[in-house]
């Protein structure tokens, strides 16, 4: 069985590692005939640092996006950014059918459910389109040049370092039985930490990660600074956190149980410190003049917030900053 990986950043890069580690069949789809000449050079290996320690890994395949190829795929995780998703999997929906399994990798909300509107738009294709799962990653990872990454933290999360559910498996009929390779072998990595949560339980973990990187991603990224940096004494910073976890909390409301501003704020808080030497996605497109992430993220909350009748400054303000850096690129 092969796994296809679209997206060979840090965390396509991650999951591909992982796969190899493990020995399994690894097919990185990359986006043009550039990208394939780079990783040739790079000898088809992808360098992993973790603990302490550097893996140079090999025997991976490599293949170029839309290159024709009807061969169907089992197993594809997309970590591309949030914004390419729909575009990059265009040319490989061809290739995916109801036996097939993908797993979507982004930072934000909505991914999914614009995919499903996009490629499979009607009720009765549903039986149809490929098992399609979602994950929240807590992995903290970094490229620092292309196929060549950091694991910062992560493999020792408590709480699971790769969430993972079946978007509206309540859709699909309850008599269909659908293979669940792609998860179950995921969760076999230990260094993953990978679990399955079902749908509903996954929302909550999916916008608690929301909120997350709604406080950090765009703080970090206007500031310049890792994310320790927002939190080691920088009261500046923390009270921003704090209006922003504020203003998700009463966006979000009940569908974040068991959660209030404060809880939040120390949440976020102690993720600056757990991964302090990490740096965030967003600030990494910035430093790359690169677009970023932001209207999955604070804009997401933005409109939740215009559809609920509620108040959003300063999220609001962040999407606004992050978009005039954009500009000056």
């Amino acid at each position: 069985m092969q796994w296809n990986i679209l997206g060979t950043g840090a965390i396509g890069c991650l999951i591909a590692s992982h796969l190899r580690l493990k020995n399994h069949n690894v097919n990185l789809i990359l986006r043009s005939a550039q990208h394939l000449k780079d990783f040739e050079a790079c000898k088809n290996t992808i360098t992993y640092q973790s603990q302490g320690s550097t893996k140079l890994l090999t025997g991976f395949t490599a293949t170029v996006l839309g290159d024709n190829n009807s061969k169907r795929i089992d197993n594809l995780v997309v970590a591309t950014k949030a914004h390419h998703t729909a575009t990059a999997l265009e040319p490989v929906v061809k290739q995916l059918g109801s036996e097939s399994s993908v797993l979507l990798l982004q930072n934000g909300m909505g991914i999914a459910e614009e995919l499903e509107s996009k490629f499979w738009p009607q009720q009765d294709q549903l039986p149809q389109r490929p098992r399609i799962l979602v994950g929240v990653n807590r992995h903290a990872v970094e490229r620092i040049a292309p196929y060549h990454i950091v694991h910062h933290s992560g493999w020792d999360d408590p709480e699971g370092g790769l969430m993972m559910g079946e978007f509206f498996r309540d859709r699909i009929a309850k008599h269909e039985k659908r293979p669940l390779a792609l998860e179950q072998t995921l969760e076999n990595i230990t260094a993953l930490q990978g679990v399955t949560l079902s749908w509903q339980d996954l929302q909550v973990r999916m916008l608690k990660k929301l909120v997350v990187n709604a406080a950090i991603n765009p703080l970090a990224s206007i500031l310049g600074t890792k994310n320790a940096g927002l939190a080691n004494g920088n009261t500046y910073a923390i009270n921003v956190m704090r209006r922003v976890c504020t203003e998700a909390k009463d966006i979000l409301g009940d569908d974040l149980p068991n959660e209030s501003a404060t809880s939040l704020t120390d949440m976020i808080i102690a993720t600056c410190h757990h991964c302090g030497e990490n740096t965030c996605s967003m600030y990494q497109d910035v430093k790359a003049k690169q677009k970023t992430e932001i209207d999955y993220i604070n804009g997401y909350l933005c409109n939740l917030a215009k559809a609920r009748g509620v108040e959003a400054p300063t999220n609001r303000d962040l999407v606004d900053l992050i978009h005039s850096k954009e500009k000056l690129y």
